[in-house]
């Protein structure tokens, strides 16, 4: 594989705690090509192994790693926190210790996995048919949400200087994503997750009900099958039946179902076209389809992440292959290839860290179903991994095969 198509991606905090040039000498030495940079992140509480700073760190919920261009950013209705840490010449300088050492760079930006606009917003976040907030997650029809990732994404673009922008969370996010001391203590059967999450906000409604969708119907109906599926959890969850899924309520699911689709789509698009009007790097599109463990629906997952509308519009996908059981994994990465459209270029992600990988045998193991059928990898995290790893990743880098037979 060339190192420039091994790619690791890399929060902004670790690489000024050990220094720009350092950090990127380790990952360079590792055969590492293209450093994945966040400059819209969400939260979390994250060990740090070899941070020499610290061990344990909270990232700022919902921050921007870079200072916004202040003709939208002061006037906008929703404006993120700027990173507190932020230094003046953090992103110049990552900038120069790539290109001396002939790498690229990946500016990773956040979308609709958001929670400090998602709490501060609550009426820009998913509201469920029980009326529920879910403030982790943005509402891809929102207008204002449209507006605020189309200003975001394209100024972090332009400011980073980057060479290609990497979207994360441009789809709608699982049921069970993990928040805090999440606890679900009982089953929740795949299409009950599905119907916890479906989103029926003011503009998703209204929108619905131009499409001569009964709306309120559907509402009761949805609460009252949640209602039954948790009532009785131990019943055994069968695999979801998308025809069965969008028949429900009359087939009104179904029309409301195409509808949320339907908003990824255009949030896609025009997010897209605000970073091609600024920047002429590369566009690629991290898709957690694999992970969800609910098949495809056509080339669409349950995300409402359209491979084939993906195709259209963007350059690359970076699918997530994150399964710590290696025949999941392999049944994971199987069936997504199978319907990835022809020529689209993908860069899988891939773990080098717990649950998935332990030592280098696993890391073999958990890349070897993609030898010679991907055009990269990406390695998950700079921060994460502990220093043993570093050697691992570099050996893989050396003995992996994209699909372009380098």
């Amino acid at each position: 594989m060339h190192v420039k198509d091994a790619s690791m991606w890399a929060y902004p905090w670790d690489l000024q705690d050990e220094g720009v040039a350092g950090a990127i000498q380790k990952m360079h030495t590792a055969g590492i090509g293209d450093v994945k940079v966040a400059s819209i992140y969400h939260s979390g509480r994250f060990l740090l192994p070899h941070n020499p700073r610290r061990k344990i760190y909270f990232p700022q919920p919902g921050a921007l790693y870079f200072n916004p261009e202040r003709s939208w950013y002061d006037t906008a209705p929703i404006q993120p926190p700027i990173w507190s840490e932020l230094t003046e010449q953090f992103w110049p300088e990552v900038r120069t210790e790539l290109d001396v050492r002939g790498q690229t760079l990946t500016t990773w930006c956040l979308g609709l996995h958001n929670s400090q606009v998602g709490s501060t917003h609550p009426e820009v976040a998913v509201r469920n048919a029980f009326g529920d907030v879910l403030m982790t997650d943005l509402c891809a029809a929102n207008p204002a949400v449209i507006d605020l990732l189309k200003c975001a994404v394209g100024d972090a673009a332009q400011v980073t200087g980057a060479d290609r922008v990497l979207l994360e969370s441009f789809e709608y996010m699982p049921f069970q994503h993990g928040y805090h001391h999440e606890v679900i203590g009982v089953p929740v059967a795949p299409s009950t997750s599905l119907l916890l999450t479906l989103c029926f906000c003011s503009w998703c409604s209204s929108s619905a009900k131009k499409k001569d969708i009964d709306v309120d119907g559907l509402r009761e109906w949805v609460r009252g099958r949640v209602n039954h599926d948790l009532a009785n959890p131990f019943a055994g969850a069968k695999s979801l039946d998308w025809d069965r899924f969008r028949s429900g309520y009359g087939g009104e699911l179904g029309r409301y179902w195409d509808l949320r689709n339907q908003a990824v789509d255009y949030l896609l698009t025009t997010v897209v076209n605000a970073i091609r009007a600024v920047s002429s790097a590369r566009i690629g599109v991290l898709d957690f389809g694999p992970i969800y463990g609910t098949p495809v629906d056509g080339t669409r997952w349950q995300s409402g992440l359209d491979l084939t509308h993906l195709a259209d519009i963007a350059d690359e996908v970076h699918p997530t292959f994150y399964l710590a059981d290696p025949q999941a994994n392999k049944e994971s990465i199987d069936s997504y290839l199978a319907v990835l459209p022809q020529g689209l270029p993908v860069h899988p992600a891939v773990r080098a860290i717990l649950p998935q990988v332990h030592n280098a045998t696993a890391l073999q193991e958990t890349i070897a179903p993609l030898q010679g059928k991907v055009d990269g990898l990406s390695f998950y995290n700079y921060g994460f991994v502990g220093e043993p790893a570093f050697e691992w990743i570099g050996q893989v880098v050396t003995d992996f095969q994209t699909r372009q037979g380098v």
